[in-house]
């Protein structure tokens, strides 16, 4: 159950591991994804190696929701049960952390002191949604709208901090270009 994978996937040329997380790590996957997350539960997957890089790039949740809804018969019992623990404590904490915003917003409502709070559920808005000059007006657009507040017309300091290419600071670079360049989201590459 808890063995390491035998090498690379062979559709791909990357490690079964990294493909499922790469698959599950979206919030909504397609019909190709799915039947190749199933094929990819076939092999020898190194567990531990999956929920240690889940954890690691913070995609526990979708992990566990993913493959419970599309193939839990293909994940053993144990591992299942692990990632449900998981899911369930990252919930609680999630609705804990949330309550607490919410009490706080309270308390500096009352001191009259207005906060619009830029982390947790009031902000649904990706990242690379916030780096797109052009997108920038458009985004804040649709967080003022759901806060019901006035939109405000804006201009960004919003930049890349690291000179550094991607290459020289991600190992296995190439690797995870070529399968991202077969996804819906090679258009985040860097040229």
């Amino acid at each position: 159950m808890l063995l390491k994978s035998t090498g690379l996937s062979s559709s791909v040329g990357i490690q079964p591991e990294l493909e499922i997380l790469l698959i599950c790590a979206n919030t909504q996957v397609d019909t190709k994804s799915r039947e190749r997350l199933k094929i990819l539960l076939q092999e020898n997957i190194d567990w531990a190696e999956l929920i240690q890089m889940a954890n690691q790039h913070k995609v526990m949740p979708l992990l566990y929701s993913n493959l419970n809804a599309i193939c839990p018969e293909s994940v053993p019992k144990p591992i299942l049960t692990k990632l449900k623990i998981e899911f369930q404590f990252n919930t609680r904490k999630s609705l804990l952390l949330s309550g607490e915003l919410v009490r706080i917003l309270n308390l500096f409502e009352k001191q009259g002191i207005p906060l619009l709070p830029f982390k947790g559920p009031v902000l649904a808005v990706s990242a690379a949604d916030l780096l797109k000059a052009d997108n920038h007006q458009k985004t804040l657009d649709q967080i003022f709208d759901y806060l019901e507040i006035e939109s405000n017309p804006i201009k960004t300091n919003l930049k890349k901090v690291s000179s550094n290419h991607l290459s020289n600071d991600i190992k296995n670079y190439q690797e995870l270009v070529d399968f991202i360049n077969t996804t819906d989201y090679s258009h985040f590459l860097e040229n």
